[in-house]
């Protein structure tokens, strides 16, 4: 991801754990294996279990954790509930699902005008497909959307962080 796509500069912040700011982000995951959250562009920079993910931010640098202030700038691909559950049925390539989701983000934070560069981010919320969907109505689709859910409700439990469905997901 580069820098540009965030957006023009605004601001440098410093924030503790405690003043963190939500981002909205998106991760992949291996469908088979040790089910670590992985950068989209860097597929070696996980997310660590129960520890911070750390990057290393400065304003003359494109380094950091990336996320966006708002859920629809990171999800052209899937923008609706539709195409959430579609983009990974259809679209996943041969090893990786795409979870969308929320981070706290905090420490030094350089902010633009869609979204953040962040020295520590973790996992805050895993977005699960709508359980009352048209994907729980008809039985085709019905079990990848199960599978998908279950897959997504275990990380989240594995990262001690919320799910919520996509219909929440603002």
């Amino acid at each position: 991801m580069c820098v540009s796509i965030l957006g023009d500069f605004k601001e440098e912040l410093f924030l503790t754990k405690e003043e963190a700011l939500i981002g909205f982000r998106n991760w992949n995951t291996r469908i088979s294996g040790d089910k670590l959250l992985r950068a989209v562009s860097f597929d070696d920079f996980t997310f660590p279990f129960n520890i911070e993910a750390v990057g290393n931010p400065k304003l003359k640098n494109s380094q950091g954790i990336y996320s966006y202030n708002y859920y629809n700038y990171n999800y052209n691909n899937y923008n609706s509930n539709y195409n959430y559950y579609n983009y990974n049925y259809n679209n996943y390539n041969y090893y990786n699902y795409s979870i969308a989701g929320k981070c706290k983000l905090w420490g030094r934070i350089i902010e633009y005008s869609k979204g953040y560069r962040s020295e520590f981010a973790y996992p805050e919320a895993l977005v699960v497909i709508d359980r009352d969907s048209e994907y729980f109505r008809n039985e085709k689709t019905k079990v990848f959307a199960n599978h998908f859910n279950t897959l997504i409700e275990g990380i989240a439990r594995a990262y001690n962080c919320r799910i919520i469905e996509f219909k929440n997901y603002k």
